[in-house]
């Protein structure tokens, strides 16, 4: 994976599995299940990104509209419910990129800024497609 090696805590290197280069653009994390958004928020924090989480809409548009580099879609959602709220994120902001993560047959691609993932991949899956979706 592309990245190098950042600091922990106190200088400490970072565990292998978090060993990224520091990002500034902003994630964000959106589904219907709080606990699960914070283990992805937790992964990519640790990887150095900057990241936010919320179950609700309304704040996830706003801070689509405040500039989002990538918008993270939960399997939580259903097919429906992604493709809904892709669409609003696109007409609010067409250039942010978009990674659903899902359960079901993949919604089709809208445009080239979107990438689907099962919602079963580990930890350095997701970091590697964040990486790539955010041209890192």
């Amino acid at each position: 994976m592309k990245g190098s090696p950042v600091l922990g805590v106190a200088g400490s290197p970072c565990p292998a599995l978090f060993c990224f280069a520091m990002s500034a653009a902003s994630i964000l994390v959106y589904g219907h299940e709080a606990r699960l958004l914070e283990t992805r928020q937790w992964v990519l924090e640790k990887a150095g990104f900057a990241v936010h989480a919320t179950t609700d809409l309304r704040e996830a548009m706003e801070r689509v509209e405040q500039g989002t580099a990538l918008l993270i879609l939960c399997h939580t959602l259903s097919g429906e419910d992604s493709k809904r709220v892709l669409a609003e994120a696109r007409g609010r902001r067409p250039e942010t990129k978009v990674l659903i993560l899902t359960t079901h047959r993949p919604v089709e691609r809208e445009d080239d800024g979107v990438e689907i993932l099962s919602a079963f991949i580990g930890p350095r899956v997701l970091l590697a497609a964040v990486e790539k979706a955010l041209g890192a």
